[in-house]
């Protein structure tokens, strides 16, 4: 673990690193919208089910700095609302919860980025928290299936995506993004039942919109 968050934290380094005399370098802003997984399968003795956490709303904030003419990198944090998840036919049970991602991401830019229209695509990598924040139910239906726990789980997040950035003026962008953000299930959270087994990766589809400023 202390070997990924060395790597990860030479990654911003090089990213927050001095630009001597190059223009419009930085980038920083707000970005806003909605993310939904698509959960896994669950298989137990009493049959298949589904686990996974709700779509709810996205806020995060990025810092990054052009590297060439068409690529760039970013530290983004992304706070994404949603609660932990089991179902099972029309049963389901959940519990609040949310998650926080820590990622560095690197985009190639199809045009030069001082281009007013520039898509671009993107992939990163860095580290994802997942928490249930609410008390455990005493009587939780489905627990045959996993049982939903006020815990954190930290997981290593691999991000893939793509993208396109309007420069509105000199120093403002808008931009436009769909990511998909992808570990393995966070079973401190939801905790599979003895004899249950989870299948496949929990992916996180995350479009968003955002305002960065240069400089």
């Amino acid at each position: 673990m202390r070997k990924r968050f060395r790597v990860f934290t030479v990654l911003i380094a090089a990213t927050v690193s001095p630009s001597i005399g190059a223009a419009q370098s930085w980038e920083f802003g707000p970005v806003g919208g909605f993310g939904f997984y698509h959960d896994v399968t669950i298989q137990s003795p009493a049959g298949a089910g589904k686990a996974g956490f709700g779509p709810r709303f996205v806020l995060g904030a990025l810092l990054g700095r052009s590297l060439t003419q068409h690529l760039s990198g970013e530290f983004r944090y992304t706070f994404q609302d949603g609660d932990p998840t089991v179902s099972s036919g029309s049963v389901e049970a959940n519990l609040d919860g949310d998650a926080h991602a820590f990622h560095y991401d690197l985009l190639f830019h199809v045009n030069r980025r001082k281009s007013v229209l520039s898509p671009f695509f993107e992939a990163g990598g860095g580290m994802k928290l997942y928490r249930g924040t609410q008390a455990e139910p005493a009587a939780q239906p489905l627990r045959d299936f996993a049982r939903l726990a006020r815990a954190r789980d930290l997981r290593p997040l691999l991000t893939a995506g793509a993208g396109l950035r309007w420069d509105v003026g000199k120093r403002m962008s808008l931009r436009l993004e769909f990511q998909d953000f992808a570990t393995r299930f966070p079973t401190q959270v939801v905790v599979p039942a003895l004899g249950a087994k989870l299948r496949g990766w929990l992916h996180d589809f995350v479009p968003t919109l955002g305002i960065s400023f240069h400089r």
